[in-house]
């Protein structure tokens, strides 16, 4: 049996269509570094989203993965995460 990486495991996350944020990373990958997997999945060519949220005065990000071709506005409807 083969373990995925934690980037590899987000990659996949993100390219099934969801939208993920830190603290979810953590609760579903065990990671810590979501910003640094993003940034190495960036540098890879992979395009994604970033939207930034507050939530009790602390701002965090929620990435999305945008397929190549298909046109989104960035500033679309973002739906805040079920604890938001």
């Amino acid at each position: 049996m083969t373990i995925k990486s934690q980037k590899v495991r987000v990659k996949d996350y993100l390219e099934e269509g969801n939208k993920l944020t830190p603290i979810e990373a953590l609760n579903k990958f065990g990671s810590f570094r979501l910003a640094a997997i993003i940034y190495d999945l960036r540098k890879e060519g992979m395009n994604i989203l970033s939207h930034m949220h507050t939530h009790s005065g602390k701002k965090y990000a929620v990435y999305q993965h945008v397929p190549e071709g298909d046109v989104k506005e960035t500033k679309s409807n973002w739906m805040m995460p079920e604890w938001g």
